[in-house]
């Protein structure tokens, strides 16, 4: 997990670096760094070696890895959000426990797993849930993203009910960070060094 969260932080600091104002990247929180002591610390370290706002990084937990302990869990997320960090529980609706988690869970974001709604028998019945799963989370503040977006269809649904990010194949397959800087970072590094050659040729009339 520590060399997993050390490329992202060195990967978001040198487009920081490039000029580049990148879409916040979120890193997933294993069961096992969950248990550590440490957690706090190596986050609280990287932070503080990259120098990187706290918008640009988000960490998601996911309801199925939690640890035993919620009292224990929350703690450790309580001190991640100290630093500045925004949490999400991942793939809810997974498990059998999703609310009594969210109930005891202080948590930013909640992302809802549209597997729930695919591999559903009675889509109506699921599709009312969802409605109500997104209406609970507004309630409670929290941002909604949901993941396994793949049709105009469910863009259209989802929109209607207020989400407000979603992921999916809809938009994009995973990529190699080589090729989501080519496809979405290169248009902007171009548009930076044009808008600066712009400005030069301002200043030097």
């Amino acid at each position: 997990d520590e060399s997993i969260w050390t490329s992202v932080f060195a990967s978001v600091r040198s487009w920081l670096d490039m000029g580049l104002d990148p879409v916040p990247v979120s890193i997933n929180i294993s069961r096992v760094s969950l248990e550590t002591d440490k957690l706090y610390y190596i986050i609280k370290r990287l932070k503080e070696k990259y120098n990187i706002p706290e918008k640009y990084i988000h960490f998601e937990i996911t309801e199925t890895g939690a640890i035993n302990s919620q009292a224990l869990l929350n703690g450790r997320i309580q001190k991640i959000r100290e630093l500045g960090f925004r949490i999400a529980m991942d793939d809810f609706g997974s498990g059998y426990s999703s609310l009594n988690a969210l109930k005891n869970l202080t948590v930013d974001v909640l992302k809802i797993d549209m597997e729930f709604l695919q591999k559903a028998k009675n889509e109506e019945k699921s599709k009312i849930i969802v409605s109500s799963v997104v209406r609970m989370a507004k309630s409670l503040g929290m941002t909604i993203v949901t993941e396994g977006v793949e049709t105009e269809a469910h863009v259209k649904f989802l929109s209607d009910l207020g989400v407000d990010i979603f992921q999916g194949y809809y938009y994009s397959k995973p990529l190699y960070i080589d090729d989501f800087e080519e496809k979405y970072l290169t248009e902007d590094i171009l548009a930076n060094e044009n808008d600066s050659q712009n400005g030069l040729l301002e200043e030097s009339r």
